[in-house]
């Protein structure tokens, strides 16, 4: 089974941002003020009050957005493909997101499934190249599960996650994580 669906879109980003006015006080006489906003005299110290100003700061763009996958069955498992970008506003400006994943699961026998999971993620900051926000993701995670009962079922799961940034550094982390499920069986019997 497949899916493809594509288009665009425009995004835009309005950030509020404090600014200091500059300004330099001797005793009770400035040397030079912002002429804008002329801050009120302080009597008790003599000095004038330092003010904030406020900058609005507008980013907007068009974006391309898709999203594909991919899905196929065999006797014993089963494996998808997805691959999708999208555009979102965030306080640094516009952010385009590039995913791929790919899974797929295995029957080995009765009491006895597997399944892999990796994926490809990377975020970068809209006509910003160097940006130290643009990152890019890589995961794997290889799980194994066992039926012990019909109602009792045990799974180990190990994910590997890697972050590397266009600055330079990097970071990494490993997990393991055993899951006990009891998913008890009811029958319900209609009249």
């Amino acid at each position: 089974m497949a899916y493809v669906s594509g288009g665009i879109n425009y995004s835009q980003v309005e950030t509020t941002v404090p600014q200091l006015i500059p300004g330099l006080y001797l005793g009770i006489f400035p040397a030079f003020f912002d002429p804008e906003t002329l801050s009120p005299f302080d009597p008790t110290t003599g000095f004038l009050i330092r003010q904030q100003r406020f900058k609005k700061i507008e980013r907007n763009g068009i974006g391309k957005v898709f999203r594909a996958s991919l899905q196929k069955s065999f006797e014993r498992g089963n494996v998808s493909f997805i691959a999708l970008q999208n555009q979102t506003p965030t306080s640094q400006g516009l952010q385009t997101q590039t995913q791929l994943s790919i899974s797929g699961a295995y029957t080995i026998n009765e009491r006895w499934t597997s399944g892999l999971t990796a994926g490809f993620t990377r975020y970068e900051q809209t006509g910003q190249q160097n940006s130290f926000l643009n990152r890019t993701y890589y995961s794997i995670s290889p799980n194994i599960n066992w039926k012990w009962t019909p109602e009792i079922s045990l799974g180990l799961t190990y994910i590997y996650r890697e972050q590397d940034f266009k600055s330079g550094s990097q970071a990494s982390g490993n997990s393991v994580q055993l899951q006990f499920t009891y998913q008890p069986q009811t029958n319900y019997q209609v009249k």
